[in-house]
């Protein structure tokens, strides 16, 4: 473990190859194995798992655990809860990604519940969970399988038949439920 020059008061709880970068101060790690949180990222926290990072920059963020999960540059208060995989990418900052695997938020404001698969790239985003979906425009809302909110203000539901479905335009409220009612 290793805490660089100029990383003051940063802690590392235990674990094994995990590391603060220089001026990340009074940032910690609390465990785990090749987690590492960049120059600049302070008042960060690094729960433990295994190979998490957080990159230059990523001040006041979190990430409690999971495998292989990152912070990208420059996303200040972010989190990423844990899973496999996810990603807050640089110009993120304020998202969140609560767990699941291969979810990724690319925009300001974005916010994934779970799932796998999932993308959140239009400002103030959100996906709760599913699979393959995207909140692609601002104030978009996408859920489902293969829900696609392309458009500012969309709302997309979709089921689990397995091919793309989308909105069409800004402010737009489309669900796909093609399962015949009980009876």
């Amino acid at each position: 473990n290793r805490i660089a020059t100029g990383a003051s008061y940063g802690v590392i709880g235990g674990g094994n190859a995990n590391g603060i970068s220089t001026s990340a101060y009074q940032s910690v790690i609390g465990g785990g194995s090749v987690n590492g949180i960049g120059v600049n990222s302070d008042h960060s926290f690094i729960g433990g798992g295994q190979g998490n990072n957080m990159l230059t920059g990523a001040n006041y963020s979190v990430l409690a655990g999971g495998a292989n999960n990152m912070i990208w540059i420059g996303d200040t208060y972010s989190v990423i809860g844990g899973g496999y995989l996810n990603n807050i990418q640089s110009g993120a900052a304020y998202s969140v990604i609560s767990g699941g695997n291969l979810n990724t938020a690319s925009s300001n404001y974005d916010a994934i519940g779970g799932g796998s698969g999932n993308m959140a790239t239009g400002n103030y985003a959100t996906v709760p969970g599913g699979s393959n979906n995207v909140a692609g425009g601002q104030f978009s809302f996408a859920a489902g399988a293969n829900a696609q909110a392309t458009n500012s203000g969309a709302f997309v539901w979709a089921d689990a038949e397995g091919t793309p479905f989308g909105s069409t335009r800004t402010n737009q409220f489309n669900v796909r439920a093609n399962g015949v009612p009980s009876a």
